[in-house]
């Protein structure tokens, strides 16, 4: 339901903060996980590995029907198809994971409740499932397609795909939105629903959007904007159905933010966590059943990075160098909670150790053994230095991947120590691929000094491939984070 310029992959618990969108999917009734071993986890009564899929690194869950990327880009879908939204072919329903024809490699999927979306290595989106409102973004009337159809856009970064709208994130920074408008939650100043994708003219410099009924954005200066659906407060105070981006109620600088289907989760800056909406399932986090009109503290006991929200229910991610804690709370009448147990929870609860699966090293590792990447990060402007000293000495090749919260656009950082190496903030979508390294290997990165004060982290991520692999054949991944200013 919502995405982030700056997602990318790995580990159950959202092993590092940019990962948590792509590897942790809550939908309407359930939530899908990828731990660091690639297996793609179903949350039930016990949560329980889906088979028959590869090595994987993201997922999307739809309403009734479900995709896995593996990591040689490649998507599977099951589910329930009356819409086509497997994107197979036909409209039968899979209870196997089955592989869809005529995408490219893939890094991003989403899905809103059933339709589905691709965004592939070169930033082209593709669409397939329901379209009855348009939501496929394709220009057509027709009211489903079984098989990926591509959605005319620039270069695109991120996604958010709510009950039947999507927006979309340019490589500007610009906004787009298409598919049903009733309540105004494309943000156009009108409520006519869109076959095609329209610039949001008021939103051109985004960093983050979410989309349940409603629509959250997060701009680069980290101010909180929404539109739409509002039955039930969930735009915090605002009255009626808002049409055009209006600044959310009671908000200064906002780190995340998170849109259920009537309920709103917002991450302050300070690690504060707050929460309007419906609330008949608990999934405010309050303790309460009772809906909360303005945005209400949550009291909690530890400091969440990042948020999420499904239908009816909530996860926050603790996600802090060796610290990596997921916890929920909401409806869970499917186990969707992830606890082991099928009963509703009013507070955030620790998401058990057992059913998570963590690597040991540097800050961020998805892998056991040594950290390959270590480093420091000063403020903006500064240069930041990297290690990888213990990367394998037969390793032949990987990518490395900054970064920046909150920054549009990729951004060069300047050459490696290895000659024809790139680090390269690159909006999550695979970065250039370092030639073979082995050994002792270390460099240093300008930080630009255009980087927002309050942008938070800087996200390393390094892969080793294994020779004759594809680039997103990854075998063993590891990534570290280094902080750019004060740790929130």
């Amino acid at each position: 339901m919502h995405s982030r310029v700056t997602h990318g992959l790995l580990a159950l618990t959202a092993a590092a903060l940019p990962l948590a969108a792509q590897t942790f999917s809550p939908a309407y009734n359930t939530t899908l996980a990828v731990d660091s071993a690639g297996n793609v986890w179903q949350f039930g009564v016990p949560p329980a590995i889906v088979p028959g899929i590869g090595k994987a690194f993201a997922v999307a869950a739809g309403r009734f029907h479900y995709l896995a990327v593996e990591l040689n880009g490649t998507v599977l879908a099951w589910g329930s198809n009356s819409s086509g939204e497997l994107g197979l072919g036909d409209y039968q329903s899979r209870t196997t994971p089955t592989r869809i024809a005529g995408l490219g490699s893939v890094v991003k999927v989403f899905t809103t409740d059933d339709a589905s979306f691709a965004l592939d290595s070169s930033g082209q989106l593709w669409s397939w499932g329901n379209n009855i409102d348009g939501q496929l973004g394709i220009g057509s009337t027709t009211t489903r397609f079984n098989t990926p159809q591509k959605v005319n856009l620039p270069q695109v970064t991120a996604v958010a795909a709510g009950r039947a709208h999507v927006m979309a994130i340019d490589n500007t920074g610009q906004l787009w939105g298409w598919g049903y408008n009733s309540w105004g939650q494309l943000g156009l100043g009108n409520n006519r629903s869109q076959t095609s994708p329209n610039k949001v003219a008021s939103m051109p410099n985004v960093a983050h959007v979410s989309a349940g009924r409603h629509t959250l954005v997060i701009d680069n200066a980290a101010q909180l904007w929404c539109c739409g659906y509002n039955a039930n407060s969930q735009l915090g105070g605002l009255v009626g159905i808002v049409t055009s981006f209006t600044r959310f109620p009671n908000t200064n600088l906002v780190r995340d933010a998170a849109a259920g289907r009537n309920h709103t989760l917002v991450l302050d800056t300070n690690s504060t966590l707050w929460s309007c909406g419906y609330n008949v399932s608990g999934q405010l986090g309050l303790g309460t059943t009772t809906q909360a009109n303005v945005l209400t503290r949550v009291s909690l006991s530890f400091l969440p990075t990042s948020v999420l929200c499904g239908g009816f229910h909530s996860f926050a991610f603790d996600i802090r160098g060796a610290t990596r804690n997921t916890y929920a709370c909401g409806m869970n009448s499917t186990g969707q909670l992830g606890l082991g147990h099928a009963l509703q929870t009013l507070t955030f609860d620790a998401v058990p150790a057992a059913l998570l699966t963590f690597g040991t090293g540097c800050a961020g590792s998805s892998t056991a053994g040594p950290p390959i990447l270590t480093g420091t990060a000063p403020s903006p402007g500064r240069s930041m230095n990297l290690d990888a000293s213990n990367l394998p000495a037969n390793a032949i090749g990987g990518q490395a991947i900054l970064g920046l919260r909150r920054l549009p656009t990729p951004v060069d950082l300047g050459a490696l120590g290895a000659p024809g190496c790139l680090l390269r903030i690159s909006d999550n979508l695979w970065g250039p691929t370092i030639p073979a390294l082995g050994g002792k290997v270390s460099w240093t990165v300008q930080v630009p000094g255009s980087v927002a004060p309050w942008s938070p982290s800087v996200y390393v991520q390094f892969g080793v491939f294994a020779p004759g692999v594809n680039p997103l054949g990854v075998v063993t991944t590891n990534s570290a984070e280094l902080r750019l200013g004060p740790v929130f």
